[in-house]
């Protein structure tokens, strides 16, 4: 089969409906898609995706976003529809829109790429999302205020919040791995998050190791060709919400570990 004959068959295919199910533990039972796809009306082909479930409040339209000519979204929390038309005969007046040669190193040369444009308004993590006419996946410091942004509900009610951190712990040692001891230093911190208006704080334990540039840890994977090493690393260190008992000691062990999984991952 040509790669002609390829494109035509996937032309000339029937609609094809497609179930999907989530095998993620931290998925919702209800948490399904069902796709239909495929389905071609002259040149254009059509794309219908509904979850149930997926816990979105968003309204969206886009002009040439990913491989979409046009496509809309919908979800109300308790449901996600989206629908997407593709190889639409867009008027060649909205090229300068959906396109950019900014990125040119010779401007005297310029190459076009796609840049599609959205209208949407979300709904997530207590705060609103407007897009009007905006550049998807870019931002720009001389684009309106308007054209994309934010607010927040708990800034609005409860104020910014305030960061603190206070080091408990600063301590030198010795982290013993297979080919022998690495040198390293030990720093616990308690961080902490408070509004002005909130009758509580957000309090976080948090370890970081930092190993001298001399002799970092490898960690078995590699970078450019060149075996990787760990020069640090920075985690929580916390159990039901409170600093654990000897807390270096196991901000050591959790390092350790962590460092064994990599080196067993890297060799499989």
């Amino acid at each position: 089969m040509t790669l002609d004959d390829y494109k035509k068959r996937q032309l000339e295919a029937e609609p094809t409906w497609r179930w999907m199910s989530f095998t993620d533990k931290s998925a919702s039972y209800w948490n399904r898609r069902i796709y239909l796809d495929h389905k071609n009306y002259g040149n254009s082909k059509f794309k219908l995706e509904l979850s149930l479930y997926p816990g979105l409040c968003v309204a969206r339209f886009g002009i040439g976003c990913g491989e979409d000519d046009l496509s809309f979204h919908l979800g109300l929390g308790f449901f996600y529809l989206a629908i997407a038309f593709n190889r639409l005969p867009i008027p060649q007046s909205w090229t300068h829109y959906l396109t950019t040669s900014e990125f040119a190193r010779d401007p005297s040369q310029p190459f076009w790429m796609p840049r599609g444009r959205e209208f949407s308004l979300s709904f997530h993590d207590w705060s609103f999302y407007w897009s009007v006419w905006a550049k998807e996946h870019e931002w720009s410091s001389t684009d309106p205020w308007w054209m994309k942004g934010h607010f927040c509900l708990p800034d609005f009610i409860l104020g910014y919040p305030t960061y603190g951190s206070v080091e408990l712990i600063n301590e030198d040692v010795q982290i013993q791995m297979p080919e022998g001891p690495y040198d390293a230093n030990v720093s616990i911190t308690r961080d902490t998050w408070h509004r002005p208006r909130a009758w509580w704080t957000q309090v976080v334990y948090r370890a970081n190791i930092e190993l001298p540039e001399s002799r970092p840890v490898p960690n078995g994977r590699f970078s450019f060709g060149e075996p990787d090493a760990t020069y640090g690393s920075t985690f929580m260190l916390q159990e039901d919400g409170r600093l654990p008992d000897r807390p270096v000691e196991v901000a050591v062990t959790y390092f350790k570990e962590s460092i064994l999984e990599s080196r067993s991952g890297s060799r499989s």
